[in-house]
């Protein structure tokens, strides 16, 4: 492998008119050959690396970065070698944190098309390539939710001379989005606004007007009711003598046997028959009280 690199190597020194090396591809391939995904190198990633950094082939150099989960100098690599749809392609497949990429590659692609953009400004038809395949990262970019806009607009201001037609499509989609969202939260408000309405007339009615309880039979056993019986506002009755047995068989004990046993002396307890659900939603308020103090993870 090292021998058949060189001999590619020393065979790529000439370039065409476009600015590809004219081996280029052999010499890819063959990197490619030697080092399919998931498997280890039949040659050493250093020679290699260092072989290709010699004779100036800087997609070789950025391959086997990429190999060894080097993603952010790949990026840079491939910024030198003005290769900015090898660069897009590269942040769209190993930007992502959870593929095991590294998501700090978008910042730093950009930075570097920007960069870019401003030293090809001398040059027209450069700086015409370099301003589309930039409004190609920032379609990726947004697609992906890589980058804030706000990092996106300071990172382009840092580039004068680029024209607003370069991320024009970026910031109308950003906008239409963040409109579209708007909508649908206002949405949302307007109907938990109609049930929070709804709560407190439903709280207005439970201190102004009293209940009245008609159940006649125990809603668990289905015996007659007798004094003293206990209603729920659920509308669940019960023998207030039964009532302990009720819970007993209803409620999964959660804590050591000596302190599961509720009795009616005192606070009253919970209705047997919804006691899951009113668990459930204790644990929901729990929760939601943890993770609103819980700043750092929220940021």
């Amino acid at each position: 492998y090292h021998s058949l690199l060189d001999a590619y190597l020393r065979e790529d020194q000439e370039y065409d008119s476009n600015g590809a090396q004219s081996a280029g591809d052999a010499v890819l391939d063959l990197l490619r050959r030697g080092w399919p995904p998931g498997h280890e190198p039949s040659y050493d990633p250093d020679i290699a690396l260092t072989r290709c950094a010699i004779h100036g082939h800087l997609q070789g150099v950025a391959f086997v970065h990429v190999r060894l989960r080097r993603y952010r100098d790949a990026v840079l690599t491939l910024a030198d070698a003005r290769d900015w749809p090898l660069i897009i392609d590269l942040c769209v497949k190993h930007g992502t944190l959870s593929d095991g990429g590294d998501p700090s590659i978008w910042h730093v692609a950009l930075k570097a098309m920007v960069v870019g953009a401003a030293a090809e400004s001398a040059n027209d038809d450069r700086a015409a390539f370099v301003h589309m395949h930039l409004g190609s990262l920032l379609a990726a970019i947004g697609e992906a939710g890589a980058m804030a806009p706000l990092s996106v607009l300071d990172e382009l201001a840092k580039n004068p001379g680029l024209p607003f037609s370069a991320a024009k499509n970026y910031f109308m989609d950003t906008l239409h989005n963040d409109v579209a969202c708007i909508n649908a939260s206002s949405a949302d408000i307007a109907l938990l606004t109609k049930k929070i309405e709804a709560t407190e007339e439903s709280l207005e009615q439970l201190e102004a007007r009293p209940a009245t309880f008609k159940a006649t039979r125990d809603s668990s056993t289905g015996s007659n009711l007798h004094v003293p019986a206990i209603h729920f506002m659920c509308g669940h009755s019960f023998n207030a003598c039964d009532l302990d047995r009720h819970l007993e068989v209803a409620v999964i004990p959660t804590e050591p046997p000596s302190t599961t046993t509720m009795t009616t002396v005192g606070a009253v307890p919970d209705c047997p028959m919804c006691a899951e659900d009113h668990e459930r939603v204790r644990v929901l308020l729990r929760n939601s009280k943890v993770t609103s103090r819980a700043r750092d993870a929220f940021f």
